[in-house]
Protein backbone atom coordinates (compact mmCIF):
# COMPACT_ATOMS: atom_id res chain seq x y z
CA UNK A 1 0.00 0.00 0.00
CA UNK A 2 2.60 2.57 0.98
CA UNK A 3 4.70 1.55 -2.24
CA UNK A 4 1.55 2.30 -4.63
CA UNK A 5 1.18 5.39 -2.89
CA UNK A 6 4.72 7.03 -3.08
CA UNK A 7 4.65 5.54 -6.88
CA UNK A 8 0.94 7.44 -7.62
CA UNK A 9 2.93 10.45 -6.03
CA UNK A 10 5.85 10.20 -8.31
CA UNK A 11 3.73 9.74 -11.61
CA UNK A 12 1.48 13.17 -9.80
CA UNK A 13 4.59 14.98 -9.71
CA UNK A 14 6.42 13.86 -12.78
CA UNK A 15 3.30 14.90 -14.76
CA UNK A 16 3.26 18.46 -13.33
CA UNK A 17 6.55 19.36 -13.48
CA UNK A 18 6.39 18.16 -17.41
CA UNK A 19 3.62 19.94 -18.50
CA UNK A 20 5.43 22.91 -16.26
CA UNK A 21 8.35 22.44 -18.87
CA UNK A 22 6.38 22.33 -21.85
CA UNK A 23 4.94 25.94 -20.84
CA UNK A 24 8.29 26.87 -20.73
CA UNK A 25 9.16 25.51 -23.97
CA UNK A 26 6.25 26.68 -25.70
CA UNK A 27 6.96 30.56 -24.48
CA UNK A 28 10.36 29.83 -25.74
CA UNK A 29 9.09 29.45 -29.14
CA UNK A 30 7.50 31.94 -29.31
CA UNK A 31 10.60 34.20 -28.59
CA UNK A 32 12.82 32.41 -31.34
CA UNK A 33 10.62 33.22 -34.10
CA UNK A 34 10.03 36.82 -32.67
CA UNK A 35 14.04 36.79 -32.64
CA UNK A 36 13.95 35.27 -35.86
CA UNK A 37 15.81 32.22 -34.59
CA UNK A 38 13.07 30.10 -35.77
CA UNK A 39 11.04 29.34 -39.15
CA UNK A 40 7.99 28.24 -37.22
CA UNK A 41 4.85 30.70 -38.10
CA UNK A 42 1.63 31.00 -35.88
CA UNK A 43 -0.08 27.93 -37.09
CA UNK A 44 2.64 25.52 -35.74
CA UNK A 45 1.62 26.55 -32.36
CA UNK A 46 -1.11 25.13 -30.92
CA UNK A 47 -3.96 26.42 -28.89
CA UNK A 48 -4.59 25.65 -25.73
CA UNK A 49 -6.74 22.41 -26.15
CA UNK A 50 -4.02 21.20 -28.49
CA UNK A 51 -0.67 21.23 -26.18
CA UNK A 52 0.00 17.92 -23.43
CA UNK A 53 -2.06 20.28 -20.54
CA UNK A 54 -4.81 20.83 -22.84
CA UNK A 55 -5.43 17.31 -23.87
CA UNK A 56 -5.25 15.73 -20.15
CA UNK A 57 -7.67 19.17 -19.06
CA UNK A 58 -10.03 18.55 -21.51
CA UNK A 59 -9.65 14.86 -22.67
CA UNK A 60 -7.81 13.04 -20.55
CA UNK A 61 -6.98 11.96 -16.67
CA UNK A 62 -7.55 14.98 -15.71
CA UNK A 63 -10.92 15.99 -16.77
CA UNK A 64 -11.79 12.22 -15.89
CA UNK A 65 -10.26 12.60 -12.63
CA UNK A 66 -9.96 15.89 -11.20
CA UNK A 67 -12.52 17.86 -12.93
CA UNK A 68 -14.52 18.34 -9.71
CA UNK A 69 -11.26 20.32 -7.94
CA UNK A 70 -11.42 23.74 -7.43
CA UNK A 71 -7.68 24.04 -8.22
CA UNK A 72 -8.47 22.06 -11.52
CA UNK A 73 -11.71 24.56 -12.67
CA UNK A 74 -9.33 27.39 -11.70
CA UNK A 75 -6.26 26.63 -14.46
CA UNK A 76 -8.56 27.24 -17.53
CA UNK A 77 -8.72 30.88 -17.56
CA UNK A 78 -4.46 31.19 -17.40
CA UNK A 79 -3.98 28.17 -19.75
CA UNK A 80 -5.72 29.78 -22.35
CA UNK A 81 -4.64 33.25 -22.20
CA UNK A 82 -0.82 32.05 -22.22
CA UNK A 83 -1.70 30.42 -25.61
CA UNK A 84 -3.79 33.35 -27.32
CA UNK A 85 -1.23 36.10 -25.86
CA UNK A 86 1.63 34.36 -27.39
CA UNK A 87 -0.24 33.81 -30.63
CA UNK A 88 -1.11 37.28 -30.63
CA UNK A 89 2.51 38.70 -29.82
CA UNK A 90 3.06 37.10 -33.47
CA UNK A 91 0.25 38.28 -34.87
CA UNK A 92 1.17 41.66 -33.78
CA UNK A 93 5.09 41.00 -34.89
CA UNK A 94 3.99 39.96 -38.65
CA UNK A 95 2.21 43.10 -39.19
CA UNK A 96 5.14 45.25 -37.00
CA UNK A 97 3.10 46.34 -34.24
CA UNK A 98 5.34 46.40 -31.85
CA UNK A 99 3.94 48.11 -28.41
CA UNK A 100 1.01 45.60 -29.45
CA UNK A 101 3.48 42.70 -29.44
CA UNK A 102 4.95 43.73 -26.11
CA UNK A 103 1.84 44.33 -24.34
CA UNK A 104 1.29 40.60 -25.22
CA UNK A 105 4.52 38.96 -24.45
CA UNK A 106 3.67 40.28 -21.02
CA UNK A 107 -0.31 39.46 -20.53
CA UNK A 108 1.45 35.87 -21.66
CA UNK A 109 3.76 35.48 -19.25
CA UNK A 110 1.95 37.00 -16.65
CA UNK A 111 -0.62 34.26 -17.16
CA UNK A 112 2.25 31.51 -17.61
CA UNK A 113 2.81 32.57 -13.73
CA UNK A 114 -0.15 31.67 -12.90
CA UNK A 115 -0.56 28.92 -14.71
CA UNK A 116 3.02 27.60 -12.93
CA UNK A 117 0.88 28.09 -9.28
CA UNK A 118 -1.88 27.25 -10.42
CA UNK A 119 -0.33 23.32 -11.34
CA UNK A 120 1.44 23.66 -8.02
CA UNK A 121 -1.74 24.00 -6.33
CA UNK A 122 -3.19 21.47 -8.28
CA UNK A 123 -0.66 18.64 -7.73
CA UNK A 124 -1.01 19.52 -3.36
CA UNK A 125 -4.96 19.33 -4.19
CA UNK A 126 -4.28 15.68 -6.01
CA UNK A 127 -1.86 14.05 -4.03
CA UNK A 128 -4.69 15.30 -1.18
CA UNK A 129 -7.51 13.54 -3.20
CA UNK A 130 -5.45 10.79 -4.10
CA UNK A 131 -4.64 10.21 0.08
CA UNK A 132 -8.06 10.42 0.84
CA UNK A 133 -9.42 7.85 -1.73
CA UNK A 134 -7.00 5.59 -0.28
CA UNK A 135 -7.80 5.99 3.10
CA UNK A 136 -11.57 5.58 2.40
CA UNK A 137 -10.65 2.71 0.49
CA UNK A 138 -8.74 1.11 3.46
CA UNK A 139 -11.16 1.99 5.68
CA UNK A 140 -13.89 0.16 3.76
CA UNK A 141 -11.84 -2.84 2.76
CA UNK A 142 -11.90 -5.25 6.00
CA UNK A 143 -8.60 -6.55 7.25
CA UNK A 144 -7.89 -10.32 7.75
CA UNK A 145 -5.29 -11.58 9.71
CA UNK A 146 -3.01 -14.38 8.39
CA UNK A 147 -3.17 -16.08 11.77
CA UNK A 148 -6.74 -16.16 12.56
CA UNK A 149 -7.43 -17.54 8.67
CA UNK A 150 -5.50 -21.17 10.35
CA UNK A 151 -7.71 -21.23 12.80
CA UNK A 152 -11.25 -23.20 12.10
CA UNK A 153 -14.41 -21.44 13.46
CA UNK A 154 -15.50 -23.34 16.64
CA UNK A 155 -19.27 -24.62 16.10
CA UNK A 156 -21.35 -25.90 19.03
CA UNK A 157 -19.99 -29.64 18.75
CA UNK A 158 -17.10 -28.91 19.35
CA UNK A 159 -17.20 -26.77 22.65
CA UNK A 160 -17.72 -28.92 26.17
CA UNK A 161 -20.10 -26.95 28.54
CA UNK A 162 -16.79 -27.32 30.94
CA UNK A 163 -15.06 -24.81 28.77
CA UNK A 164 -12.84 -27.15 27.30
CA UNK A 165 -12.57 -27.51 23.48
CA UNK A 166 -12.72 -31.08 22.52
CA UNK A 167 -13.32 -32.88 18.93
CA UNK A 168 -16.66 -34.94 18.68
Amino acid sequence: HEMSKVISHAAIQSFIQTVKMDHVIWKSEVYKVLWGLSDKNIHDFPDHTCCRLGEWYYQGDGHTLYRQLSSFQALESHHKDVHSNGILALKHNEVDRGKEKLQSLQAMEDASNRVLDKLTELEAAIITLEEEKATADAIATPKTCPLNQSNPPHDEKSIKHDGAATLQ
